[in-house]
């Protein structure tokens, strides 16, 4: 009870962190859309529209729960499996903690790289308004593409999943430094 307990906790931290930056810097992701637009468009701004703002936020909600899934399974995931393979000790070493991390970044790419791709397909298709909502999308995708769809992309995530896996260990060894303590064991 008390390991799921653990996991659970810090599952719904990452996923309230991950929600809560998505939500923020959203934006920033929709001036770098909007920007792909206008180099499509051979730098001809079509002007604001309400319809053009609405496509924009199409795929909102569905870029926050794919970021929810992935936060709580790479804080949940290396939190948990830190204290499980480590049980407590003192000492345990960087790259036994690097390991760990890379195994939950990786884990957690598995589980949202799925979601991601609807993700960018929708974001990226908006232009057309293809997709009714979501699961119209995973439906459509399914139908055209088979499954491969769904892992398109997971390669670069993975790559970049090992400068995320040296964060989580580095803010380890930085929190430790500052307060003295063996951190999240």
């Amino acid at each position: 009870m008390e390991f799921w307990r653990f996991l659970l906790s810090h599952m719904a931290a990452g996923a309230a962190a991950g929600g809560l930056t998505s939500i923020l810097n959203y934006t920033q992701g929709l001036s770098k859309l909007s920007k792909i637009q206008l180099m499509k468009n051979n730098g001809k701004n079509s002007g604001f529209s309400k319809d053009r703002a609405l496509r924009l936020y199409k795929g909102f909600s569905i870029s926050v729960i794919g970021v929810m899934i992935y936060r709580s399974a790479y804080f949940g995931g290396y939190g948990t499996a830190k204290k499980v393979i480590f049980h407590g000790e003192k000492g345990s070493s960087f790259i036994g903690k690097y390991l760990v991390a890379l195994g939950a970044t990786s884990f957690a790419v598995l589980l949202s790289n799925p979601v991601d791709a609807v993700r960018r397909k929708i974001i990226l298709k908006s232009e057309n308004l293809q997709y009714k909502y979501a699961l119209d999308c995973v439906r459509k995708l399914y139908n055209e593409e088979g499954l491969k769809a769904f892992v398109k992309g997971s390669r670069l995530s993975w790559i970049s999943g090992i400068a995320a896996s040296l964060n989580l260990v580095l803010y380890d060894g930085l929190q430790s430094l500052l307060f003295q303590k063996n951190v999240g064991i």
